[in-house]
């Protein structure tokens, strides 16, 4: 992210994305509500969130956690409860 005000730039480094490396999968479904690519437990989409909190638009960890779920959903990842 690059903002500039008054000639001053500031540059804000990101962590690293979270999905595959951390499933240990190629890629996403391709039809993510029918073939599922792999399985998230709690723990993990906690551990995850408290990595990535920073980045994230959210307040707590557990909040992160509901948006790393919604992301792991979409690629078609089963989240277990």
């Amino acid at each position: 992210m690059v903002r500039v005000l008054k000639r001053e730039i500031t540059w804000r480094y990101r962590r690293t994305p979270w999905g595959r490396q951390a499933l240990h999968i190629a890629k996403g479904s391709g039809e993510p509500n029918r073939t599922k690519v792999g399985t998230i437990t709690q723990a993990q989409l906690r551990e995850i969130a408290e990595r990535k909190l920073p980045d994230l638009n959210a307040h707590d960890v557990d909040q992160a956690a509901k948006i790393i779920a919604g992301t792991a959903r979409s690629m078609g990842v089963e989240v277990a409860s």
